[in-house]
Order: C-alpha cells, then sequence, then structure tokens
C-alpha cells in the first residue's frame, strides 16, 4: 500500500482539478474534447504501458538467424 499511496493522492488531485475545471465556465468542453489524450497519458505517467509484459516476453525471446534465400536454379 505504501507504494500505491502516491499514485492514488494524486488520482485525488487529478480529479479535484478536473471537478474545478469543468465547474468554470466555457472549460466543460474543452475538458471533454481532451479526456482522450488524458485517458492515453494516465498509464505512462504512472509508469506502467499497455502490453508491457507481452513486450518485455518478446524482447526476451532469442531469434534464430535467419538464412539467406538460397539461389533460384536457372534451367
Amino acid at each position: 500500500m505504501g507504494q500505491r499511496l502516491p499514485h492514488l493522492l494524486g488520482l485525488a488531485l487529478a480529479a479535484g482539478l478536473l471537478v474545478v475545471a469543468a465547474a468554470v465556465p466555457g472549460l466543460g468542453s474543452g475538458l471533454v474534447l481532451l479526456s482522450p489524450a488524458l485517458v492515453l497519458l494516465v498509464p505512462p505517467l504512472a509508469g506502467r504501458h499497455l502490453g508491457e509484459d507481452s513486450l518485455a516476453r518478446l524482447a526476451a525471446r532469442r531469434f534464430a538467424p535467419r538464412r539467406p534465400p538460397a539461389a533460384l536454379a536457372v534451367r
């Protein structure tokens, strides 16, 4: 819980700021337009990436070296 506490506090602070910004006239529609960008920015800012485990497994695999294609026989 100790490591998650700063993330939870940051999330609570961001939610509070969004509520205050939505109360300001004219900013509500801007927040609606920016919400997809905010959703995409949250995981990298939190230090996580969607598919991070899969990418790590792919990077750890060792691929066999590829042989050059055999020369075509001319008849």
